[in-house]
């Protein structure tokens, strides 16, 4: 009688351990952000054949987002992109809600002219970085509802992948890089190479 009291004690102290690290999990575990990018109709740069793909999620009036893209994203796009080492992939995000049409107009630019949509919005951050605006009105309007959609669909995809939305978030290979210093995301990318 008493092996079987004390049997059911353990049992019962097991499956409140469980239940503890279960609620534990609930609330306070975060996955992983890592994730595999669906590359289609985005813009991208770079070879298709690099051996490293970075991902990053940027809403274009986001401050951090204007320094990264003037800061890092030059030199990413010297030493990595342009020498055939990384395929780079931009998910244009609108959580501010001042850049919704902006980065419709974007969006529309990007499906019309990839060339020109790179050329333009490195115009932009130029000029946002010096002045700390850019006229709308620089872009031709978008009058297609299909990238209204888009934008939603880049938005749902940061927020599924990262729980929230931070900007600009890069990826490495799917893998979370937490910077977006130049420096430390050189780092990341020589290990990777």
């Amino acid at each position: 009688m008493q092996k079987k009291a004390l049997l059911f004690k353990s049992l019962i102290i097991l499956i409140a351990g469980i239940a503890s690290i279960s609620v534990f999990a609930m609330f306070f575990y975060k996955p992983p952000h890592d994730f595999i990018c669906p590359y289609d109709n985005r813009p991208t740069l770079g070879s298709n054949e690099a051996k490293v793909k970075i991902v990053v999620f940027e809403d274009v009036l986001c401050p951090e987002c204007i320094y990264y893209s003037n800061h890092a994203f030059p030199l990413i796009k010297m030493d990595y992109i342009d020498t055939g080492l990384v395929h780079y992939t931009m998910i244009p995000l609108c959580f501010l809600g001042v850049s919704d049409e902006l980065t419709q107009r974007l969006i529309c630019l990007y499906h019309k002219d990839a060339n020109r949509f790179w050329q333009v919005h490195r115009e932009m951050m130029l000029e946002l970085k010096n002045t700390g605006q850019f006229k709308v009105g620089k872009l031709e309007p978008c009058s297609h509802p299909e990238h209204r959609r888009e934008i939603d669909e880049n938005n749902a995809l940061a927020e599924e992948v990262m729980g929230e939305i931070v900007s600009p978030a890069i990826y490495i290979d799917g893998e979370y890089a937490g910077t977006h210093n130049y420096y430390k995301l050189k780092e990341k990318l020589d290990e990777k190479i």
